[in-house]
Parts: structure tokens; C-alpha cells; sequence
């Protein structure tokens, strides 16, 4: 396993940022372990990531600034797992000295004096974004039996639109007569906190002639079309703003900083 082309991957419109390799939390949904990706490594060096990232910026395969390069953070990992917070939040105030979107999906809740030094170093609103991960409710304990548990993980919703960033409802996969169930709380949660939604597609390591081709850091997935997910979306877009994506959230902001 080359742990390099892991901790930074990705290309100019999105770089993948990993602080570390690997995830604990034991999720049935999970592609990590069907991508070869089994062993959980930590202990990664600051500098390993920062020197790819200077080289990828010097051939142009990285671009600062807030029409430049996407940051994402956590697709082989769970970046704000307890052994690499210290290094995740080094590396957040890191990209937001570049001026770039940076995005973190997390199952773990991010304590007030984080989330205060983090929007401390904003350059402008919306610069950092955090999608909480929760695609079931009702039977977490079973389907992510390792995870932070769901409702200590929706405490992180109380800082939306608070510290001039938004925090997103992350329901992705839509899990197939699962994450339906858990509409109640969606609803609730969207109404308590005024939340917005990304409604994502089911990732499938084996591709087939249905379906679309997504790149996450250095590994070609398939997006399947699923009829939940669709009527999932349908029925919250009558509530809330509602995105197949959360590079469609950024596109967004970028188009009213246009304005």
C-alpha cells in the first residue's frame, strides 16, 4: 500500500486530504475494505502531507484560493477520530491560510473551542463546511456499531450558521428500505436547526453499464441510481435546499460570492 497516494490524492478541481489511513467505526456500508484498504494506519507526518501538496501546487495540480482547488477531507479515514485530531485541525488551518473551500465529513462530534479556532481563521463565510455523516437513526447502533453515537453526533448541528459557516445533514449512502425510515428524524432535525441536505448516491466499487463514474482521492467508484434516494430527495426538497453532492454546495457558494 503506497500511503502517499492515500494521504493526498485527488486533481486540480478536488484534492482528498487523509490524516491518517483507514476507520475503526465498523460500518456495514463501508467500500474501504473493498478497495483493499483493511489496515488502520496512524502516526502520519505533517510534513509528508504539506510536501505533496507544495509539489502538487508548483505544477499547477493544485490552486489556492476560493475559485481554486476543492479540499476534502476524510474519504479513507475518519479525520476526526481522537489519534488524529491534532493533525486534522493542523491541517485544516493549514488550507484555510490558502483562501480554498474545505470540506470535512465526520461521524464524530467537534467540540465548541474547535469549531472556534477553526472559524477564527476564516477568510470568508462558508470557507469551511462540515458535513455530519447520518445515513440511518433508528438502527445506527447496529449498521455502525464503532461510530460516535448518532445523537452526541447531532449536537454538531447546533453550529450552523453560527460561526459564519454552514453545517450540512450528510445522508449518503441512501441505504435501500433503511435510511427511509429515519425520515422522521430528518425532517425534525432539518426544522430544529434549519439545515440543509446532501441526499448522495450509493458508492459501488464494481462498475456495470448503469450508473456514472465518481473519482473519490485516487479510487474509480460508480454512483447507482437508486428509487430511494430519489424519493428522498423529492420529498425534502419541499422543506429545505437539498444536494446530490457536497461539490454542488460549493458551487453554490461560489456563484453568490459572484453576485
Amino acid at each position: 500500500m503506497n500511503i502517499g497516494n492515500l494521504l493526498v490524492s485527488g486533481h486540480q478541481d478536488r484534492l482528498f486530504i487523509n490524516t491518517g489511513i483507514g476507520c475503526e467505526g465498523g460500518c456495514q456500508y463501508c467500500y474501504l475494505p473493498k478497495i483493499g484498504i483493511g489496515e488502520v494506519i496512524r502516526n502520519v507526518d505533517k510534513a509528508v502531507i504539506i510536501e505533496e501538496v507544495e509539489k502538487r501546487e508548483k505544477n499547477g495540480e493544485f490552486i489556492k484560493g476560493a475559485q481554486g482547488t476543492i479540499v476534502s477531507f476524510g474519504c479513507f479515514t475518519e479525520c476526526w477520530d481522537k489519534s488524529i485530531r491534532k493533525l486534522t485541525l493542523e491541517m485544516l488551518l493549514y488550507f484555510l491560510s490558502k483562501g480554498n473551500y474545505i470540506q470535512i465529513s465526520t461521524k464524530k462530534f467537534i467540540g465548541q473551542k474547535e469549531i472556534e479556532l477553526l472559524c477564527s481563521h476564516l477568510m470568508f463565510r462558508n470557507q469551511l463546511t462540515i458535513n455530519v455523516s447520518m445515513p440511518v437513526y433508528y438502527d445506527a447502533k447496529q449498521i455502525e456499531p464503532n461510530t460516535e453515537d448518532v445523537n452526541k453526533r447531532i449536537e454538531n448541528f447546533k453550529y450552523n450558521k453560527q460561526y459564519g459557516m454552514d453545517v450540512i445533514l450528510y445522508i449518503k449512502p441512501v441505504l435501500e428500505d433503511i435510511t427511509i425510515g429515519s425520515l422522521d428524524v430528518y425532517r425534525q432535525l432539518i426544522q430544529r436547526y434549519d439545515l440543509s441536505v446532501v441526499v448522495g448516491k450509493y458508492l459501488h466499487v464494481d462498475g456495470g453499464k448503469e450508473g456514472c463514474v465518481q473519482v473519490v482521492g485516487n479510487q474509480e467508484m460508480w454512483q447507482k441510481e437508486s428509487r430511494q434516494q430519489r424519493e428522498l430527495v423529492e420529498i425534502l426538497r419541499k422543506t429545505t435546499k437539498v444536494y446530490e453532492s457536497s461539490v454542488q454546495i460549493i458551487e453554490e457558494y461560489r456563484r453568490k460570492m459572484g453576485e
